[in-house]
């Protein structure tokens, strides 16, 4: 029972005493990085264990984080880099937290109470306890919502226990798992100023905020206490004009991969296309020109090489942005099915942000997108003699892509804030 326990038991004595013998989470590669259940951890592949949130929104195993940060920390201290973390399905950097300690910063981050929302679903039907053996489970009797595990009345006492004070385990009986206090998702803190809780919600911006954000970035604005605006928001069209932006986003994303892989697949047949002309003018210069046609080849196969990367590079940045959008999706599908008020606030919150970073990032990416063209220029035979030392040049014929990936119109979201507001003013004239 112990080493069940000590598995799930976050900041414990006894997980420090055994860390070195715990299995270490690795990241499969090998399985599939579409795979986006949002009760299982893709790093163990096993039901989220602490669920914990990266800047990005996916989620894994808080031990699971642990043992990434440490081997990250590993692999960057035998190169002599500076150690900075990653999320290890859309690359999204989390470097605003120190990695000095991967136990802290495991813990640092926000708790996905989403995805222990959607676990407690799973166990409240199975009603068995997560950390007994798998053949012989006993009734589970309490659920902890920050380690997301049904418990026994065994495991249950040995929980209390072993917990770390550091971290508040909010423990219930399993019975009561639908009557969660709304304290539970108020528990969140400012991702700006993590000490404060989040506390108000500013109408005008649609952000969630700390007193401090309140004071220094929405003095002016309508800002509302979370509460009410959870009441006032889970009856809006934010939820859905947020869904219609992202699939907006989604199709402008997919239409540049489209792009640049068709750009690729041109790239490569102009890359044939200038290797047969330059064998063609080699047979006009035959033995004569055997080096230098060498040369040319290495040219054109650098610059090949240099845009292949380039546009490998913008693919692979926009298929980690589409990823996004579509786990983005998948919980506002979820928070609509599924969640508390207060909690959907919090999370579409969250995914708010996260698209508008993105979205900026789209945009100043987009803006600096070159569409390249591979070609090469000859010499004339009669130039050979005064330019004998290379047959010409491989060129990259660049053209500006100056379109921008632009939301919807805005009259949606401006309605949207508009309703919100009015539904505020009115409930203010009611107060009176």
């Amino acid at each position: 029972m112990e080493t069940q326990m000590a598995r799930g038991s976050v900041g414990s004595k006894i997980i420090q005493q055994d860390d070195e013998k715990q299995p270490k989470c690795t990241f499969k590669d090998d399985e599939n990085p579409k795979r986006r259940d949002l009760t299982t951890c893709e790093i163990c592949n096993k039901d989220l264990f602490a669920p914990k949130n990266f800047p990005c929104l996916h989620s894994f195993c808080e031990m699971c984080i642990t043992d990434f940060v440490k081997r990250i920390k590993k692999e960057k201290k035998s190169k002599g880099h500076t150690p900075t973390v990653a999320c290890p399905i859309c690359e999204t950097p989390a470097t605003f937290r120190s990695v000095e300690n991967p136990k802290e910063f495991a813990e640092s981050l926000q708790t996905s109470t989403l995805s222990a929302t959607l676990l407690s679903k799973k166990a409240e039907k199975s009603r068995e306890c997560s950390l007994c053996p798998s053949v012989q489970r006993n009734e589970a009797t309490f659920w902890c919502f920050y380690c997301a595990q049904a418990l026994c009345e065994n495991h249950e006492s040995y929980h209390n226990t072993v917990t770390s004070s550091k971290v508040k385990h909010q423990v219930f009986p399993i019975k009561n798992i639908r009557d969660v206090p709304d304290s539970i998702y108020k528990s969140q803190h400012c991702r700006f100023h993590e000490k404060n809780p989040v506390i108000h919600f500013c109408m005008d911006h649609l952000n969630s905020c700390c007193s401090i954000c309140w004071k220094r970035m929405h003095k002016v604005c309508n800002v509302i206490p979370i509460d009410q605006a959870a009441r006032i928001v889970h009856k809006s069209r934010i939820t859905s004009d947020l869904h219609q932006t992202i699939d907006h986003l989604l199709v402008k994303v997919n239409d540049t991969l489209q792009e640049r892989k068709d750009l690729l697949k041109d790239i490569h047949k102009q890359r044939n296309s200038s290797m047969k002309a330059v064998k063609m003018f080699r047979k006009d210069l035959d033995n004569y020109i055997d080096s230098l046609q060498a040369n040319l080849e290495l040219d054109i196969e650098n610059h090949f090489c240099q845009t292949k990367e380039q546009f490998e590079r913008e693919i692979h940045d926009f298929e980690n942005k589409r990823s996004n959008f579509e786990h983005y999706q998948k919980l506002i599908k979820s928070i609509n099915e599924c969640s508390q008020p207060i909690q959907s606030l919090s999370e579409l919150t969250d995914i708010r942000q996260q698209c508008n970073e993105i979205e900026e990032s789209i945009g100043r990416t987009l803006f600096q997108m070159k569409n390249s063209r591979l070609s090469v220029t000859f010499i004339s035979i009669q130039q050979i003699a005064h330019v004998i030392s290379k047959l010409g040049s491989a060129v990259i014929t660049e053209t500006s892509r100056r379109s921008r990936m632009l939301r919807p119109s805005n009259d949606s979201r401006s309605k949207s804030r508009h309703s919100t507001h009015n539904s505020t003013s009115s409930r203010r004239s009611n107060n009176r």
